[in-house]
């Protein structure tokens, strides 16, 4: 697969002189840990316990599209070029088995249970058939229902970056105020990250309505409003009374209106431009951000922002050396960045990704908890980075047999600084740069690297780099 070994923009002048051709400008070319980077660069988890799974021992992709009573998902076997979903996945949503069917060719395979998913016109399963299955199927489940993966890029950069760039095309999102209201439904679910399972970004056709989750509060849920019709923006008359001087920093920056309902309660506040100018789609992400922005607690937000800038414009930035992203150093992100980091370049080697295997981003307890090893009578470690967003971060390693005293902890112990805690119940020892530097990012993932690369019998890896 490829790593990136090389700076975007040396990438897109290499490709654009004809230099290089890479796999990824034809993903029917990829192969199978080929494809499984490009749908874990596109497609996002929307639960951690359901991630999109590359398994080397069936030879086969599975991709989460449903999270209903368990995790329902599209299965892609590269031995047998077949595309499958179990035979009670489509069932679980009212009318999904008829549009399948009305879109595909179906057929049953009694002994496993599985439906095979082909095209109706007879040609070939590839790559690109298997993404077209997971779009259908994700853009079929209703909002009420959770979907195991959310789409994050709709089209490749280079081929979009070349038409805008010569000005070919002008996208609608090069002006997001030219989005209708399911456009900028789809930008917004791109640009921020959902937090609470309970509380999503919600687009109502029937009233031409987009509402966004800003926070909760005692279990009551605060949103903000945007009409296309009315062009009215507008928030629930105690938004602002719920948190210690929202409501004087809201009124600092906006003009408000209330509006009262005919036996004279106030019902709402409509938000406009302090200038006078239109209300607008960027006026509306500009009113969510600083609504996000007025939150002390993070913990009570639903939403996160996730993308700030168009792809074009922050690459021709970072091309000129004006900006550094937080993804260009990973000592810049904050606990959920890093989590999302490592979900991207690690993958379990297990076939069980669930329970004990799992990787757990706590935000209640602020860290983050990785598999790392499994010995031969099946005791599992793990190496946990504690205090992330808080002063004196450290990293632990469990201090049991046989890991205690085996050649590896050896070459941990003269590796790094350790030291051991005083529980009995459970000994941990704490991992520290040797140079007395801080506990950052980049040294986490130097522990597990090293880990990793010097694993030996009886301790088998648990973590693969991709």
């Amino acid at each position: 697969m490829r790593k990136l070994s090389e700076s975007i923009w040396s990438d897109i002048q290499d490709r654009s002189s004809g230099e290089t051709k890479r796999k990824e400008d034809d993903i029917n070319l990829l192969d199978r840990d080929g494809l499984y980077d490009y749908l874990t660069s596109h497609y996002k988890n929307t639960n951690s316990f359901a991630p999109i799974y590359n398994s080397d021992t069936y030879d086969t992709i599975k991709v989460p599209f449903l999270i209903q009573g368990g995790t329902d998902g599209v299965y892609l076997d590269f031995e047998k070029n077949e595309v499958s979903i179990s035979y009670a996945s489509p069932y679980k949503v009212k009318g999904l088995f008829s549009k399948l069917a009305d879109e595909f060719s179906l057929k049953s395979d009694s002994k496993t249970a599985w439906y095979i998913i082909s095209p109706k016109d007879g040609s070939e399963v590839t790559n690109t058939f298997y993404i077209y299955v997971i779009d259908f199927l994700i853009d079929n489940i209703p909002d009420s229902f959770e979907r195991g993966v959310k789409k994050i890029v709709n089209e490749s950069i280079w081929s979009d970056i070349q038409d805008r760039s010569t000005g070919e095309t002008v996208r609608k999102e090069d002006d997001i105020n030219r989005l209708d209201g399911e456009g900028l439904y789809e930008y917004l679910k791109n640009i921020y990250k959902e937090l609470d399972s309970f509380q999503s970004i919600k687009l109502h056709p029937t009233m031409n309505t987009i509402s966004v989750p800003i926070f909760v509060q005692g279990f009551k849920p605060y949103r903000v409003f945007f009409e296309f019709d009315n062009e009215e923006i507008y928030i629930e008359y105690t938004m602002p009374y719920a948190i210690t001087g929202f409501f004087s920093k809201l009124k600092g920056k906006f003009h408000l209106q209330q509006y009262d309902t005919k036996q004279g309660m106030p019902a709402k506040f409509y938000i406009f431009p302090k200038d006078g100018s239109d209300i607008t789609n960027g006026f509306f992400i500009e009113v969510i951000d600083f609504l996000l922005d007025c939150i002390p607690n993070s913990d009570d937000k639903c939403i996160e922002r996730i993308v700030n800038e168009s792809i074009w414009s922050d690459i021709q930035d970072r091309s000129t050396g004006e900006v550094v992203r937080k993804e260009d150093d990973v000592n810049l992100l904050d606990r959920d960045g890093f989590y999302k980091y490592i979900m991207e370049h690690y993958k379990t080697s297990t076939e069980d990704v669930t329970g004990p295997y799992v990787i757990i981003n706590s935000k209640n307890s602020d860290y983050i908890n990785i598999p790392i090893l499994e010995d031969g009578i099946n005791t599992l470690y793990r190496v946990i980075i504690w205090n992330f967003d808080k002063d004196g971060r450290y990293i632990t390693i469990p201090a049991k047999e046989p890991f205690w005293g085996s050649d590896l902890f050896v070459k941990i112990r003269d590796t790094f600084k350790l030291q051991a805690n005083t529980d009995q119940l459970n000994p941990l020892f704490k991992v520290f740069p040797k140079d007395n530097k801080k506990v950052d990012n980049k040294f986490f993932l130097e522990v597990i690297d090293f880990i990793i690369d010097n694993a030996e019998e009886p301790f088998e890896p648990l973590l693969t780099r991709i």
